[in-house]
Protein backbone atom coordinates (compact mmCIF):
# COMPACT_ATOMS: atom_id res chain seq x y z
CA UNK A 1 0.00 0.00 0.00
CA UNK A 2 1.41 3.19 -1.35
CA UNK A 3 1.38 6.52 1.53
CA UNK A 4 0.51 9.94 0.61
CA UNK A 5 2.33 12.17 1.01
CA UNK A 6 0.80 15.18 2.40
CA UNK A 7 2.85 18.83 2.08
CA UNK A 8 2.91 20.41 5.58
CA UNK A 9 1.07 23.45 6.58
CA UNK A 10 4.08 25.62 8.21
CA UNK A 11 1.23 27.93 10.32
CA UNK A 12 -0.85 24.33 11.29
CA UNK A 13 2.87 22.84 12.40
CA UNK A 14 3.30 26.52 14.36
CA UNK A 15 -0.22 26.09 16.32
CA UNK A 16 0.38 22.39 17.16
CA UNK A 17 3.97 23.00 18.91
CA UNK A 18 2.65 25.81 20.71
CA UNK A 19 -0.76 23.68 21.46
CA UNK A 20 1.33 21.03 22.60
CA UNK A 21 4.12 23.43 24.44
CA UNK A 22 1.07 24.88 26.66
CA UNK A 23 -0.65 21.69 27.28
CA UNK A 24 2.71 19.86 28.79
CA UNK A 25 4.25 23.45 29.92
CA UNK A 26 4.73 22.99 33.28
CA UNK A 27 5.95 19.41 33.72
CA UNK A 28 8.29 19.75 30.87
CA UNK A 29 9.85 23.16 32.09
CA UNK A 30 10.35 21.24 36.00
CA UNK A 31 12.21 18.25 34.22
CA UNK A 32 13.45 18.61 30.17
CA UNK A 33 16.90 19.89 31.09
CA UNK A 34 17.81 16.95 32.54
CA UNK A 35 17.46 15.00 29.01
CA UNK A 36 18.20 17.91 27.28
CA UNK A 37 22.10 18.43 28.62
CA UNK A 38 22.43 14.57 27.40
CA UNK A 39 21.59 15.59 23.89
CA UNK A 40 23.23 18.91 24.32
CA UNK A 41 26.38 17.76 24.93
CA UNK A 42 25.88 15.07 21.47
CA UNK A 43 25.03 18.23 19.18
CA UNK A 44 28.13 19.75 20.29
CA UNK A 45 29.83 17.23 20.12
CA UNK A 46 28.72 16.46 16.43
CA UNK A 47 29.44 20.27 15.76
CA UNK A 48 33.00 19.72 16.90
CA UNK A 49 33.74 17.32 14.29
CA UNK A 50 32.55 13.52 15.69
CA UNK A 51 30.59 11.24 14.42
CA UNK A 52 26.65 10.85 15.27
CA UNK A 53 26.73 7.83 14.42
CA UNK A 54 29.55 6.66 16.75
CA UNK A 55 28.40 8.84 20.24
CA UNK A 56 24.91 7.77 19.52
CA UNK A 57 25.39 4.19 21.41
CA UNK A 58 28.05 6.26 23.91
CA UNK A 59 26.19 8.85 25.16
CA UNK A 60 22.79 6.74 25.42
CA UNK A 61 24.91 4.21 27.33
CA UNK A 62 26.74 6.78 29.40
CA UNK A 63 23.70 8.50 30.36
CA UNK A 64 21.35 5.35 30.19
CA UNK A 65 19.88 5.79 34.20
CA UNK A 66 18.82 9.51 33.70
CA UNK A 67 16.90 8.60 30.08
CA UNK A 68 15.17 5.85 31.43
CA UNK A 69 14.38 7.92 34.66
CA UNK A 70 12.64 10.54 32.48
CA UNK A 71 11.32 7.94 30.06
CA UNK A 72 8.42 9.91 29.01
CA UNK A 73 10.44 12.87 28.16
CA UNK A 74 13.32 11.16 26.58
CA UNK A 75 10.26 9.34 24.14
CA UNK A 76 9.69 12.52 22.54
CA UNK A 77 13.53 12.80 21.27
CA UNK A 78 12.94 8.58 19.59
CA UNK A 79 13.01 10.52 16.25
CA UNK A 80 16.54 11.88 16.37
CA UNK A 81 17.84 9.91 13.65
CA UNK A 82 14.77 10.01 11.16
CA UNK A 83 12.61 6.47 10.68
CA UNK A 84 15.34 4.00 10.28
CA UNK A 85 17.97 5.80 12.61
CA UNK A 86 21.54 6.71 12.63
CA UNK A 87 22.73 3.98 10.53
CA UNK A 88 20.88 5.70 7.39
CA UNK A 89 23.31 8.29 7.97
CA UNK A 90 26.03 8.27 5.55
CA UNK A 91 29.18 10.58 5.30
CA UNK A 92 27.03 13.16 3.20
CA UNK A 93 24.17 13.14 5.70
CA UNK A 94 26.48 13.40 8.53
CA UNK A 95 28.02 16.42 7.13
CA UNK A 96 24.55 18.18 5.97
CA UNK A 97 23.27 17.27 9.66
CA UNK A 98 26.46 19.02 11.21
CA UNK A 99 25.41 21.57 9.05
CA UNK A 100 22.02 22.09 10.12
CA UNK A 101 22.95 21.53 13.52
CA UNK A 102 25.79 24.70 13.37
CA UNK A 103 23.55 27.03 11.68
CA UNK A 104 20.63 26.46 14.19
CA UNK A 105 22.48 27.07 16.96
CA UNK A 106 23.57 30.25 15.53
CA UNK A 107 20.34 31.56 14.96
CA UNK A 108 19.36 34.31 16.39
CA UNK A 109 15.57 34.45 15.49
CA UNK A 110 12.15 32.29 15.47
CA UNK A 111 11.68 33.03 11.64
CA UNK A 112 15.48 32.47 10.83
CA UNK A 113 15.30 28.54 12.62
CA UNK A 114 12.17 27.89 11.17
CA UNK A 115 13.97 29.02 7.48
CA UNK A 116 16.59 26.81 8.43
CA UNK A 117 14.46 23.62 9.63
CA UNK A 118 12.55 23.50 5.96
CA UNK A 119 15.78 24.37 3.88
CA UNK A 120 16.91 20.93 5.51
CA UNK A 121 13.53 19.39 5.42
CA UNK A 122 15.06 17.20 2.16
CA UNK A 123 18.57 17.45 2.43
CA UNK A 124 19.81 14.41 4.97
CA UNK A 125 18.59 11.10 3.85
CA UNK A 126 16.25 9.79 6.54
CA UNK A 127 16.04 12.59 7.91
CA UNK A 128 12.77 14.71 7.34
CA UNK A 129 10.61 17.28 9.19
CA UNK A 130 9.95 15.37 11.93
CA UNK A 131 13.14 14.45 12.94
CA UNK A 132 14.73 18.00 12.08
CA UNK A 133 12.49 19.15 14.75
CA UNK A 134 13.09 17.02 17.20
CA UNK A 135 16.47 18.61 16.92
CA UNK A 136 15.54 21.91 16.72
CA UNK A 137 13.52 21.06 19.85
CA UNK A 138 16.99 20.57 21.77
CA UNK A 139 18.73 23.00 20.54
CA UNK A 140 16.30 25.99 20.41
CA UNK A 141 13.34 24.64 23.36
CA UNK A 142 12.10 28.27 23.19
CA UNK A 143 10.74 28.07 20.09
CA UNK A 144 10.35 23.93 19.12
CA UNK A 145 9.33 20.81 20.88
CA UNK A 146 10.09 17.37 19.63
CA UNK A 147 7.60 16.89 16.81
CA UNK A 148 5.65 13.36 16.01
CA UNK A 149 2.24 11.30 16.55
CA UNK A 150 3.14 8.26 14.54
CA UNK A 151 5.80 6.17 15.70
CA UNK A 152 6.39 3.57 12.91
CA UNK A 153 5.82 6.14 9.86
CA UNK A 154 7.54 9.58 11.37
CA UNK A 155 5.27 11.40 10.43
CA UNK A 156 2.28 13.85 11.61
CA UNK A 157 -1.05 12.90 11.65
CA UNK A 158 -3.01 14.43 8.84
CA UNK A 159 -5.57 15.48 10.82
CA UNK A 160 -2.91 17.96 12.85
CA UNK A 161 -1.50 19.32 9.85
CA UNK A 162 -3.15 18.86 6.99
Amino acid sequence: MEKEVVDVDREKVKQVLAELKRKYGEYWKENYEKVLQIYREFVDRIINGEDPRVLELELLYKYRETLNEYRDINKLFWFRFGVRGAKVLDDEGVEKFREFLKKLKETRSSDEAWNILYQYKEAIRGMKIVALSTWASIIRPEWFVPLWWDYHNGALLINHCG
